[in-house]
This record gives structure tokens, C-alpha cells and sequence, in this order.
């Protein structure tokens, strides 16, 4: 779809209205005549010596208070040669189509002769530009700004050659919601440039992915405060479960150990005294009496009883032995507060320590 925007009339020929209302409104008063005069003499002096940057001021204050075609042609020119050709051209049309009274002073004849010239020269220099600006169906002229040189141009300026000063000139199209549009275009004298400037619609924004949840970790639990244990007294405080118990069960084995000894030990002496009683009652022969017998069964059962008891005595000896002699030791103190030894006797056992 073609979108013709409107322009607004550019100020090329606002120099010419500007003169043409001075022309109507000007009057016959002496002093406008003459500074009108003196300003344009001095316009022309500047003209004719190159420098039109400061003759045009001059000129068009002098055209402003008293028209004159010297003055208006000559400012013509000096646009011209600033590069306004547009302007200048059309200024120079004013000139040219003045109708002069038949009493006009020569002067005004052949500024009008000037003027003519002069155009003929510029015409074929004025560039030509044709613009054209595209858009989505949705969207309305007066939706759509365009501009030239920075200044605004309306929908009559659209598809057709418009007379322009040769360079370089920049134009843009600008829509909410569309990108903007814009193109730069240098025209040489009478050159002639078609631009189309299309406005798209922008592209839908992408949203950007969410952030990755990152589950942080519970708080760790703040430790509790751990309340002062009361210390218990020396003499009270528990020992250590496991060497307490090897510790007890270490002496009851020697405990026993001792018992079985003592056990064994009675018997095995009652066992000798029996002895003694058959050797003498049997004599060397080891014939003994009948009346001998309950003697001879009491010695096998003393002597039975002595060997058990002195095997006991050993096996439960050794084992005390064992776990008192591998109890770990709890700490310097505990060790330093118990001393314990074994202590055998020629008829005792016993087991001497500090608890």
C-alpha cells in the first residue's frame, strides 16, 4: 500500500511573498524611498563584489521598505549563488513577469532584461526530486511524519518532481510502532532521483527467558547451646562403661581363679593325707584290707576334686589375666588412681589392688 503523506509548503519561495506583500502595501513616502535606495546601493556594491552573504540582509530590507527590480533581481542572483537556486529562481520569476509602466526608468528595463537572462541559466540547474513513502495497510497518513532536511513536508509533495536545490539531503519517515525510515540522496544540477522510503512494522519483542530458579539450601540449624554439664565429684563420677566392665569382669575371673586354687588346694592336701593313711594300712605290697576300701574311694574323689579345682583355678586365672592385662587405659588419672597386681602364695592366691 502507498502511503501519501502531507507536507507543508516549504519556505522556498517565502522570499517572493514576503516582496510581493511589500510591493501591495508600499507607499510613496520619501525616507522609505530613500534608505530603500541607500540599502540597495550598497547591496549591489556587495553583490558585485562576491560577497552575497552580507548583500542579501541589505537587499531585502532595501526590497522590504521600497520595491525596485534593481534590487529585487540582484538579490535573486545573490541566492542563487549561495546555492538557493530555488529560491533564487523564483525571485528572478517575479522580475521577469513585473508588468513596467511606459514611463519606467531604464534602469528598471534592464533589470528586467537581467533577471530573464538569468533564469534561462538556472532553470536546467534545479534538481529534481521524487518521493514516495510505503507503509502497512493499518496505517494512516496522518499516522505516518516525514521529513526533508529535517523539516517537516506534507502529502502534496508526494509522487512528484519537486524542484530542489542540487546536494546532498537527507529524508525520513517516521510511524509509531514501525522502524524508522530514512534515505540520503546528492543530486548534481538538473539531476533528477526517485526515493521511496518504506516504514515495517517492528518485530514483536522477544521476552527473555525467566532466570533459572536456583533452590538454595535450607539454613543450616543454628546449633543449640549446649548448657554446662554440672561436673560431677572425682569420687562419683562413672568410668567408662566398656573398660568398667571389662575391669569388673577381670577381677570376678581372678576372684574366682583365687577360689578355685583355694578349692583345689583343700582337697588335693586331704587327697595326700589319705594317701599317706592307705601306704601305711597296705604296706609296699599295696595290698589293702577290705576294711580299706571307703579310704580308697574317698582318695579318687579327693583327687578328682583337687584336678578340677586347679584347672579351674588356671583357666579362670588366665582369662582375669587376659582382660585386666588389655583394658584400655581412660586417661593419665584414672590409671595413676588404680594399682593392681596378683599375688601368689605358696597356699593362697590373691589380687591386691587400689579401686
Amino acid at each position: 500500500m502507498r502511503t501519501h503523506v502531507h507536507f507543508a509548503l516549504a519556505p522556498l519561495v517565502a522570499f517572493s511573498l514576503v516582496a510581493s506583500s511589500a510591493w501591495a502595501q508600499q507607499s510613496d513616502d520619501p525616507s522609505a524611498i530613500a534608505a530603500a535606495r541607500s540599502l540597495g546601493v550598497e547591496g549591489v556594491k556587495l553583490a558585485d563584489a562576491g560577497n552575497c552573504s552580507e548583500a542579501i540582509p541589505k537587499l531585502e530590507r532595501a526590497e522590504v521598505l521600497h520595491h525596485a527590480p534593481t534590487t529585487l533581481g540582484r538579490l535573486g542572483e545573490c541566492q542563487i549563488a549561495l546555492g538557493k537556486l530555488v529560491l533564487g529562481s523564483e525571485i528572478l520569476q517575479k522580475v521577469v513577469r513585473e508588468q513596467l509602466p511606459q514611463s519606467a526608468p531604464s534602469a528598471f528595463v534592464h533589470a528586467k532584461h537581467r533577471a530573464k537572462r538569468a533564469l534561462e541559466e538556472v532553470l536546467p540547474r534545479i534538481a529534481k526530486l521524487h518521493l514516495r513513502v510505503e507503509a502497512p495497510p493499518n496505517v494512516t497518513p496522518a499516522a505516518v511524519r516525514v521529513a526533508l532536511d529535517g523539516d517537516a513536508l506534507g502529502a502534496e509533495w508526494m509522487d512528484i518532481d519537486r524542484p530542489i536545490d542540487p546536494g546532498v539531503h537527507t529524508l525520513t519517515a517516521t510511524s509509531e510502532g514501525h522502524a524508522d525510515a530514512s534515505s540520503t540522496v546528492t543530486l548534481a544540477d538538473g539531476e533528477r532521483a526517485e526515493v521511496t522510503l518504506t516504514l515495517t512494522a517492528n518485530p514483536e519483542p522477544v521476552p527473555e527467558p525467566p532466570p533459572p530458579v536456583t533452590a538454595e539450601p535450607p539454613p543450616a540449624p543454628r546449633p543449640a547451646e549446649a548448657s554446662p554439664k554440672p561436673t560431677p565429684h572425682p569420687a562419683l563420677a562413672p568410668a567408662s562403661e566398656p573398660s568398667n566392665v571389662r575391669h569388673t569382669a577381670g577381677l570376678v575371673l581372678l576372684g574366682a581363679s583365687g577360689a578355685a586354687f583355694v578349692f583345689g588346694g583343700v582337697f588335693g592336701l586331704m587327697a595326700l593325707d589319705t594317701k599317706r593313711q592307705l601306704d601305711d594300712a597296705c604296706g609296699p605290697t599295696k595290698a589293702c584290707p577290705a576294711n580299706q576300701q571307703n579310704d580308697i574311694s574317698a582318695l579318687k574323689t579327693q583327687s578328682t576334686l583337687a584336678t578340677i579345682g586347679f584347672a579351674t583355678a588356671g583357666v579362670t586365672l588366665a582369662a582375669g589375666g587376659v582382660l585386666l592385662l588389655t583394658e584400655p587405659s581412660s586417661s593419665t588419672a584414672s590409671s595413676s588412681n588404680r594399682a593392681s597386681g596378683l599375688c601368689i602364695g605358696p597356699t593362697s592366691v590373691s589380687w591386691q589392688g587400689r579401686f
